[in-house]
């Protein structure tokens, strides 16, 4: 059991950085001047944070 429990801090704790490198990245390509050269050059896309309620149910997340 203390192996599974590790497991799902760990899974957190990953979905939470992925979210917060999602964030950084959508926040970057909206600032001047990345906005005016991403208009022009890259035409990066927004990315979508993770979100999937199943596995949410499955799992407790614990803000640190």
């Amino acid at each position: 059991m203390r192996e599974i429990a590790e497991q799902q801090e760990n899974i957190g704790a990953a979905i939470r950085i992925f979210n917060q490198n999602v964030e950084d990245f959508n926040n970057g390509i909206q600032v001047f001047p990345n906005s005016l050269v991403n208009a022009s050059l890259n035409k990066k896309s927004r990315v979508t944070p993770f979100h999937d309620s199943e596995a949410e149910a499955g799992f407790e997340y614990k803000l640190k």
